[in-house]
């Protein structure tokens, strides 16, 4: 089945799911099978919340093996090693950790994401940062998972129901994260907002509610 196919699915799915939740008025209900865990794959770290505007890839193999690069190729190396885990807390060891100077980064995994725990080595960096409203409080780096790209974007229409028309944009983002939003364009001033994640199997795209 061509993508088009697969994008006029996913688009009859935002007008069905855009109209029940109108229809539930902001409360929703969902549920997806469990799915088989692996953190093997790719995934982007933007820093811009820690005061750098830098984006950089992490990509994990099936031998869990950790690389840290500048670009998706690789081939700079800013970091490697491998990874050991304690119940749901994970621990990247680098590559040049010692007994005597060890180098670590500790993380959980929350909807397919890697959120850091602890600082993380970057290079010559070891990355993390302070919340400026609150000073002993550390902000850590998020991994997001790159997943699902060639559906990544934004989708839009419009319908109407019970006379009202509204339109409706269905936003997929790196992390398996959406935002959909439909607004009234009939003179009212009704707004839905949704946000969450989502996973996509074949043509059919699954949605779970924050």
């Amino acid at each position: 089945m061509n993508r088009n196919i697969k994008l006029f699915c996913l688009m009859t799915m935002t007008i069905i799911f855009s109209a029940l939740a109108l229809a539930c008025q902001g409360t929703t209900n969902a549920t997806t099978e469990a799915e088989e865990f692996t953190l093997a794959g790719e995934y982007e770290i933007d820093i811009t919340a820690l005061g750098m505007p830098l984006i950089f890839y992490l990509k994990i193999d099936a031998n869990d093996n950790f690389f840290l690069s500048s670009d998706r190729t690789y081939a700079v190396d800013k970091g490697h090693g491998t990874i050991a885990s304690s119940g749901e807390t994970y621990m990247f060891l680098y590559s040049d950790s010692t007994t005597e100077s060890p180098k670590t980064s500790t993380f959980n995994v929350r909807n397919r994401n890697i959120y850091f725990i602890s600082s993380l080595p970057y290079g010559s960096s070891n990355l993390q940062a302070t919340d400026e409203e609150n000073p002993e409080l550390s902000i850590y780096p998020v991994a997001k998972a790159l997943l699902f790209e060639e559906y990544l974007g934004v989708y839009a229409g419009s319908f109407t129901a019970n006379t009202i028309s509204y339109e409706y944009y269905l936003e997929l983002e790196t992390g398996c994260e959406y935002t959909f939003t439909s607004n009234s364009v009939s003179g009212t001033s009704d707004e839905f907002v949704e946000t969450g994640v989502f996973s996509i199997d074949e043509i059919i795209i699954n949605i779970v509610y924050n």
